[in-house]
């Protein structure tokens, strides 16, 4: 984390400008933001998200009650935990409307600044328990929702196919042509699995980093064999430009679900007689790799849903094939946890390039050698 983000909301300068400089003591806190009414405070908050708002009572126009109202009847700001400042409104009663509101504590003027940074610590990390619950609880529910959807299909379609198989009176043609259609279908269930439990370890923090030096030729050639019978199905030309001699220091485990997932995407979203090109460059011991198709391509508005969201999407391919989302959430995910971005370039109607950076130097031997 880069530092909480603190909102204060006081409409006297003084009062603001004190509070402000008693949060910027601490040294977990990356950004403060200060509004002086309550309508400021609403934008504020519902564009920058914050960790935790201070907020004043006694406000013209909108007090820090009816601010806080409207912070919790709106779904982008309903969860940011408030902290009520007031010198005047400090009985029984007032602390009940205040958490009647919403506010979650409540802190009386002039406020001592170990008291303030004692609530805030309290608060804080309230609020991280509760993002990590409600994270746990979408993954749960992503999870829920693949298995209903995504895993039932296919695990049907094949079942209809073997009872197919049974029939005494088909032709061993039809009957190999049923049997290669079982194979691909439950390929593509068990890679399905295969990213349901990485993508689950990985919101669990499971999945451990283990760096090594390996061969990326080797690794993504093993990954074209494995998705060579998904290219012929729809006639794509499954291609390596990668030189052998090119090593990589990245996680090799990880490295292979984000080059097989990226594959498998080109595959889906790439027309009949397309094609799919790996390639790699190597440059201050760095090695771009990049997977490029002449697909149906994406637009400007989904490959920002793709880059900045952590929202699992369901898309269709080009042979109405259906994926989970999950594959490309992997992807960032470990392409982040290897150092680097994952980059989309693409035009609709013309293709993609997915590319993404590796190290190609153990650090420990480069200061060694050095």
């Amino acid at each position: 984390m880069n530092g909480y983000k603190i909102l204060v909301v006081d409409d006297q300068k003084d009062n603001l400008v004190t509070i402000v400089d008693m949060i910027e003591e601490r040294k977990d806190i990356g950004e403060v933001f200060h509004a002086n009414n309550g309508e400021l405070a609403l934008m504020i908050a519902e564009k920058h998200q914050p960790d935790l708002i201070i907020m004043d009572w006694e406000m013209p126009e909108m007090s820090g009650i009816e601010t806080t109202k409207k912070l919790k009847s709106n779904d982008k700001t309903k969860d940011i935990p408030v902290i009520i400042c007031t010198g005047i409104m400090t009985s029984s009663n007032h602390l009940e409307t205040a958490f009647e509101a919403g506010a979650v504590d409540f802190i009386r003027k002039p406020i001592d600044k170990i008291e303030l940074h004692s609530r805030m610590q309290s608060m804080l990390l309230l609020s991280e328990s509760y993002k990590n619950i409600k994270a746990l609880n979408n993954s749960k529910n992503t999870l829920l929702s693949i298995i209903a959807h995504d895993l039932k299909n296919p695990i049907y379609t094949v079942k209809l196919l073997l009872d197919l198989t049974l029939k005494k009176d088909m032709t061993e043609e039809k009957r190999n042509k049923i049997l290669t259609s079982v194979s691909s279908s439950v390929g593509s269930t068990f890679s399905l699995l295969e990213n349901l439990l990485s993508w689950a370890n990985s919101q669990r923090n499971m999945v451990a980093f283990d760096p090594c030096l390996f061969s990326l030729k080797e690794l993504i050639d093993d990954n074209i064999k494995l998705l060579g019978l998904n290219a012929e199905s729809k006639s794509i030309l499954l291609h390596s430009e990668v030189n052998k001699s090119i090593n990589v220091f990245a996680d090799r485990n990880m490295t292979s679900t984000i080059i097989r997932n990226l594959i498998s995407n080109a595959i889906k979203f790439n027309e009949k007689d397309g094609a799919v090109v790996i390639s790699a460059n190597e440059k201050d011991n760095l090695v771009e790799i990049s997977i490029s198709d002449t697909g149906c391509g994406i637009s400007q508005k989904n490959i920002d849903k793709i880059l900045n969201s952590n929202m699992v999407q369901s898309t269709i391919g080009t042979y109405n094939e259906i994926g989970s989302g999950i594959g490309l959430q992997l992807c960032k995910e470990f392409v982040q946890k290897n150092g680097d971005q994952l980059k989309i370039k693409s035009i609709e109607g013309k293709g993609s390039i997915f590319s993404f950076t590796l190290s190609s130097v153990d650090p420990e031997k480069y200061i060694n050698q050095a």
